[in-house]
């Protein structure tokens, strides 16, 4: 969501005012040239945003472990300012909660994001942040009906490049990049049925290189927009876990993390010259048998001054 929003505000940077210089004529009255108009990038300003989203997640188990599906609803708010035509940083808050099968989780995020280069030609974007996360999980192990919950912290990195060619009216271009994920789960125990089971922390790491095509348009008031890329998976290996149930000690491997093609696409609205509509859908798919398909939807607002 993050990247879109930086690439729609690239894609706008252009869409400034246009500064004209006349005709100009010697003494006789003769044309010795005649007038131009150059397109400036917009100025510096600022611009509040803000939407609502909801994901349908599946997950195939791998290692022996269960899949699940469920629903995830969020919403984010975001500000961010434009200091020249080429630099933007902004900071946004992402409040979410999922249903998912036998756990439901509640998650807050922070993070600072940004973008340096023009509309057209090459450009950097980047984003790093902080979550923290409650799971409340119930499950049936061996016919006792166990409950548990326990928290969990979480880091976000993003680093990406890429270079945007064509026209005002459309550009498109390729980009790379590099995505890191870690969460930090606390240990927990599941009680039920007078049996104790206790579950050391764990942790779980993802690096995932990206390489993608974005494309950005604008047609009247709306501003279409599509990206697609191949999210490798460097680091998806399952962690063990310690464990016990009635203090025999045993050990258990995590799902693996795999590679999966991302897809967004959607169009913005101008409702007037500071008010912008976003409808937009986004997709993760996984390459193998097991991981995660998500398909989701978003509804925004910017507001820019």
């Amino acid at each position: 969501m993050t990247q879109d929003r930086l690439a729609a505000s690239r894609a706008r940077s252009d869409a400034g005012s246009t500064m004209t210089e006349p005709a100009q004529y010697d003494a006789k009255g003769g044309m010795i040239s005649s007038g131009t108009s150059t397109s400036m990038g917009s100025s510096a300003g600022g611009s509040f945003w803000g939407s609502i989203s909801g994901d349908k997640q599946e997950y195939d188990g791998a290692n022996g472990t269960g899949g699940f599906d469920g629903d995830v609803g969020a919403v984010t708010a975001g500000f961010d300012y434009r200091f020249n035509p080429y630099f933007m940083i902004g900071g946004l808050v992402d409040g979410s909660t999922a249903d998912l099968d036998s756990v439901d989780i509640d998650s807050i995020r922070f993070a600072v994001y940004g973008t340096y280069g023009a509309s057209l030609g090459f450009y950097s974007d980047f984003l790093v942040g902080y979550g923290s996360h409650e799971f409340d999980e119930s499950s049936n192990v061996l016919g006792n009906a166990f409950r548990s919950d326990t928290d969990a912290d979480s880091l976000q990195a993003l680093l990406t490049a890429g270079y945007s060619m064509g026209t005002e009216t459309l550009k498109h271009g390729p980009f790379v990049g590099l995505e890191y994920q870690k969460l930090d789960v606390d240990g927990f125990s599941r009680t039920g049925g007078g049996i104790n089971i206790v579950v050391g922390d764990y942790d779980v790491d993802s690096l995932r290189g990206l390489i993608g095509y974005r494309v950005n348009a604008r047609a009247g008031a709306f501003t279409p927009y599509a990206s697609i890329a191949y999210a490798h998976e460097f680091d998806g290996d399952g962690e063990n876990v310690s464990a016990s149930i009635a203090g025999a000690p045993f050990s258990a491997r995590g799902s693996d993390l795999e590679s999966a093609i991302l897809i967004t696409a959607g169009t913005g609205y101008d409702i007037t010259g500071n008010l912008v509509l976003d409808i937009g859908y986004r997709g993760e798919i996984s390459t193998e048998d097991e991981g995660l398909t998500s398909h989701g939807a978003s509804l925004g607002l910017t507001y820019s001054f």
